[in-house]
């Protein structure tokens, strides 16, 4: 398990947890049997660090309780159509550092000779140590978001996919550290029964309020079209 600052991440991709997913399902019957499913995965013990790696990643990515294979899992194993990317999505919100990552960049995945920025701006920690943990956190995210780009709904734009999933579960979005430190601009969206807050510190944080408002537009649109 990877960790920067207070936020944890797998050592392993989501694309590499379903591999493994499916092997436990097909050879164990969805159980996380550890000598057996080593041998399986090429180890010669269950001892082996990379394998114990590899374990921890199904959990943190939802798809194991240490034990067996998840409901998350299936899911993700036997999508139902057009349903796969809200499984995607649900794994990436099980690693909040992947999770804050999409929130401030929906359209596309930061360039990774700047990735560190990002991991500054969510993390707080000092640019060294994010510039080292850079690399492999910029390759394991860019698999997962890649993923999701490629099975989200087609003609539906990843601002959307992102909005409608906070306005779902009635969240608001994840702040800057600078939010907890300073007084700042705030603007808060009332749609239904919750009410959403977005700090304005970053182009970033005012992007992702205006597509927020964009995307209650389409479908308050969508509604009174139907009337």
């Amino acid at each position: 398990m990877g960790k920067l600052g207070s936020y944890e991440y797998p050592d392993w991709g989501l694309s590499e947890a379903k591999r493994i997913a499916e092997i436990i399902e097909e050879k164990l019957k969805k159980e996380i049997k550890k000598e057996p499913l080593a041998t399986l995965l090429g180890h010669k013990t269950a001892e082996s660090g990379t394998y114990v790696t590899k374990l921890v990643a199904l959990e943190r990515w939802g798809l194991s309780d240490g034990t067996r294979l998840t409901e998350l899992a299936d899911k993700l194993l036997h999508p139902r159509k057009g349903e796969e990317w809200q499984t995607i999505l649900e794994c990436i919100r099980k690693v909040d550092l992947f999770w804050k990552l999409l929130q401030r960049n929906p359209e596309k995945v930061p360039p990774r000779e700047g990735f560190w920025e990002e991991l500054v701006a969510i993390t707080g920690v000092d640019r060294s140590k994010a510039e080292k943990e850079a690399g492999k956190i910029f390759s394991l995210y860019r698999d997962v978001y890649e993923y999701l780009f490629r099975v989200k709904p087609e003609g539906m734009s990843m601002k959307d996919v992102i909005a409608g999933t906070v306005l779902e579960r009635g969240e608001i979005p994840a702040p800057t550290p600078l939010a907890t430190e300073a007084r700042i601009p705030t603007i808060s969206i009332r749609p239904e029964m919750f009410t959403l807050t977005f700090p304005l510190i970053n182009v970033s944080d005012y992007e992702y309020a205006i597509s927020t408002l964009e995307f209650l537009l389409k479908k308050k649109k969508e509604a009174e079209a139907k009337k």
